[in-house]
């Protein structure tokens, strides 16, 4: 119950009186207060108590997208202005922290950032010269996915004794010493070094999508972005992917007739794989899928990969600008 509702044993009995102290008077049925509005926020270091109002993002959410997006509920403020009570971290340390701050922040944190409607972990870590891993384990309640990063509350960005590193600027940098290769920033994290040709993601892409556009299967999109996994799930909206290696040659369809003599003219460029006795064609556009060709087409998915077996059973291989079989 206090989980799910972010408040603590401590708050919990401070607004529930007669439950006592070892909540021997808690009884089942009865409703309790889990969040009081505008109280003053204890001097510690605050955690949020209000509940995010919309779940992070998936997919191509903002670049940490994600895959996707904070909640963007607000900690509960100490008065009905925005928070601006200032505490310590840790007694003794001299640090100022500002309030409300991310749940179990870290308390030997030295420099604070106060995270904005939208922002995403990588965005922030690129922004303050630091790596993904270090601001996660410095704000370990966001998550390995983002998705508990507080809209409206402070994020750790450095700690005691951390060497600051530079922040990286506008200006493209060599993604590996001495390839000469100019890399945009930001990236998707772990991205490979030897990349030659990058994809500024939008919200809303796929990584089946980004890899037909540029002519590369699935597979290698994923092997040259490996945060994005294999569902995809962990692909940045606002970040570079990687779509090519040095020394890659991008395939591409190779325009084939049908099958001479059919009497069938066939458009060109045609699918890899597409069956030799087509009848009827659809041109495949930026962004279709396979479920949005079938229906227009008034055709079964199982028909659609039979004629077409270069796209894949899941249809992740369908090479965009150009002709799929919709009939035979």
């Amino acid at each position: 119950m206090l989980g799910d509702n972010y408040a603590t044993l401590e708050d919990f009995r401070r607004w529930n009186p007669t439950i006592g102290a070892n909540c021997a008077g808690l009884t089942s049925g009865r409703s309790y207060c889990v969040e009081a509005l505008f109280e003053v926020i204890p001097t510690s270091s605050a955690v949020p108590t209000s509940k995010p109002t919309s779940k992070p993002q998936s997919s191509s959410t903002k670049a940490p997208t994600t895959p996707a997006p904070t909640p963007t509920a607000k900690p509960t403020p100490s008065s009905v202005k925005a928070p601006v009570t200032s505490s310590t971290t840790t007694p003794g340390n001299g640090i100022e922290t500002p309030v409300p701050t991310q749940p179990n922040i870290v308390s030997n944190c030295d420099k604070f950032y106060l995270v904005k409607s939208g922002d995403q972990c990588a965005s922030i870590a690129s922004q303050f010269g630091i790596t993904l891993a270090k601001f996660l384990a410095w704000n370990p309640s966001a998550g390995s996915s983002c998705g508990g990063l507080w809209a409206d509350a402070y994020a750790c960005v450095s700690i005691i004794g951390e060497d600051a590193t530079p922040i990286p600027s506008a200006t493209p940098t060599p993604t590996s010493p001495g390839n000469g290769i100019s890399t945009p920033q930001p990236t998707q994290p772990n991205l490979v070094s030897n990349c030659d040709k990058f994809y500024l993601v939008k919200s809303g892409d796929t990584c089946a999508n980004i890899a037909s556009a540029n002519g590369i299967t699935v597979a290698q999109f994923t092997a040259w972005n490996p945060a994005a996994g294999s569902s995809c799930a962990g692909l940045w909206a606002d970040a570079y992917a990687c779509v090519s290696i040095v020394g890659h040659e991008p395939s591409k369809p190779t325009p084939t007739p049908t099958n001479p003599g059919n009497g069938v003219q066939t458009p060109t460029p045609t699918q890899p794989g597409m069956v030799t006795n087509c009848k009827k064609f659809d041109f495949v556009k930026q962004g279709d899928t396979c479920d949005a060709i079938t229906k227009r087409n008034n055709i079964s998915l199982a028909n659609f990969t039979k004629w077409n077996t270069g796209v894949g059973s899941t249809c992740t291989s369908m090479w965009a600008e150009s002709y799929v079989c919709v009939g035979v």
